[in-house]
């Protein structure tokens, strides 16, 4: 592996997207696959309150990120 004074700057980001991914795996996971579980896909009128709160659910998570 190259030294930390050899690499890009996209290198050492790769690096650290490689080691974020790997360390939050299990959370990034369920928050994807709570989001999943809404049943807001759908042209059905008894989903407009799931497609309401994943909506609010993609807000939430958009303001914790920043």
């Amino acid at each position: 592996m190259p030294s930390q004074s050899t690499m890009t700057p996209s290198a050492g980001v790769a690096t650290d997207l490689q080691a974020f991914l790997r360390n939050h795996d299990a959370r990034i996971h369920e928050e994807l696959f709570d989001f999943l579980r809404i049943p807001s896909v759908s042209a059905k009128a008894e989903h407009n309150a799931d497609t309401k709160r994943a909506a609010e659910w993609v807000r939430s998570a958009l303001e914790k990120i920043g």
